[in-house]
């Protein structure tokens, strides 16, 4: 990228800095600009009246009654109004004007030794009093809509800007994904780009780099202590490290990627392993992978309805719960490879959403699906448990939450099997 250097100053990446000021060789590749929005705000203002001279006597009692003329002059201007046909004003424009009316009254009368006056501020305090209940039923809807918009609002722009922030992530990433290739992770450009990254993320990659060093010793002192090791027992150890090492990799490369806004969880081992100078990370892409694939499979498998085991197990809400746990559910031929990517799946799931990870943001939206259909099927369990145990119940009830349990997808063929039962004794019944 070129240079333009004039009196000290130089130009960088669009930037205008003072010589000898670093600007970071990450920002030359990054093409996606921020997009700034702005929006209009209303001012509302209420002027306070500073105070007014005491006025005594005759002065106050005159004043008094101009500002009680006054409010009857407006009170007459709104009646004449009426009478004359003004439809096009409101009712709530006229409760409005009849406030006014009144405030006007009260606060100008209210110390008055006229008792004619005092008369008029009574009957004003008296309206007010009616009218004023609604006036703030009147606000708060006012309030609540206003609120309304203003949360559909901020969720629109939230909601923007992680779109923003997913695309500039990705673009970044792909772009470093090439610089990191052998063919050009050698070129000055590429050194200097890789550098200025590695400084973005030096704190963040030493800690997760150390917590994989840290895992290791421990399996090692864990090994000389058992003694000699089975094949069996050696291949379920290995598979147990690698799924607490990538557990920690992909919390660690997620928090990274929200800090840099690159989404390093997209790129391939060999380009981690040489952006961390490390060997660790080498299957990292295929565990994301895996647990994404798992979670598309079996959400799939609800959704097709599929009747056939292994993946109809899923459909029970025993099945599906183990899922979500962690676990794989019975039924499903599992290994230590396999353990290890449902237990992975539901740690990755747990982590903090970030929009600068599209794989992250795929799979929390499955998860998030699952959770909601487990918690659908289990209150229709518990519907069904109840109506069974209940005396009662009869067809129509019995045959509703049949009907929901199918339209659900939930496999749950004893209950169903008991909720048959029933229905052919309430029918025989009748």
């Amino acid at each position: 990228m070129g240079i333009v250097q004039q009196k000290g100053l130089r130009m960088e990446g669009g930037v205008r800095v003072e010589k000898g000021e670093h600007v970071p060789t990450f920002h030359a590749f990054d093409t996606v600009s921020a997009c700034l929005s702005t929006r209009e705000e209303e001012d509302l203002r209420f002027s306070i009246c500073p105070g007014c001279k005491e006025v005594e006597g005759d002065k106050l009692r005159r004043l008094a009654l101009d500002m009680v003329k006054m409010a009857e002059v407006k009170r007459r201007e709104v009646d004449s109004e009426e009478e004359e046909g003004r439809r096009e004003e409101d009712a709530l424009s006229r409760t409005k004007s009849q406030v006014i009316c009144d405030l006007l009254t009260a606060a100008a009368g209210l110390n008055s030794t006229d008792p004619t006056v005092q008369a008029k501020v009574q009957a004003a305090i008296t309206s007010l009093l009616a009218t004023l209940p609604d006036m703030r039923k009147g606000s708060e809807k006012m309030q609540a809509m206003l609120q309304s918009v203003e949360r559909a609002r901020v969720a629109a722009e939230v909601e923007e800007k992680g779109e923003e922030e997913e695309d500039k992530a990705r673009t970044r990433a792909a772009v470093l994904e090439k610089l990191l290739h052998p063919d050009h992770v050698n070129t000055p450009f590429a050194v200097q780009v890789i550098e200025d990254v590695r400084k973005r993320v030096g704190g963040k990659a030493e800690q997760m780099l150390a917590e994989l060093r840290r895992k290791d010793d421990e399996a090692m002192q864990q090994s000389i202590e058992e003694g000699d090791a089975s094949p069996a027992s050696y291949l379920i150890s290995t598979a147990a490290l690698e799924t607490q090492k990538i557990k920690v990799i992909v919390t660690h490369l997620l928090d990274m990627s929200a800090h840099i806004s690159i989404d390093l969880t997209s790129l391939p081992g060999h380009a981690l392993n040489t952006l961390f100078k490390t060997d660790y990370l080498t299957n990292t892409k295929l565990a994301c992978d895996s647990a994404l694939h798992m979670l598309q499979k079996y959400r799939g498998a609800i959704e097709s309805r599929e009747s056939q085991e292994p993946n109809s197990v899923v459909r029970t809400s025993t099945g599906l719960a183990s899922l979500l746990s962690g676990r794989v559910p019975n039924g499903i031929q599992s290994n230590a490879d396999v353990a290890g990517v449902f237990e992975s799946t539901a740690v990755f799931a747990s982590l903090p959403p970030t929009s600068t990870s599209p794989w992250h943001v795929a799979l929390r939206g499955h998860w998030s699906l699952l959770e909601t259909k487990h918690k659908e099927w289990v209150q229709l369990e518990e519907q069904a448990d109840s109506i069974l145990a209940s005396d009662d119940a009869d067809a129509v009830k019995v045959t509703q939450v049949m009907q929901d349990i199918v339209k659900a997808g939930l496999l749950s063929t004893e209950r169903m099997g008991k909720l048959k039962a029933k229905l052919h004794s309430l029918v025989a019944l009748m």
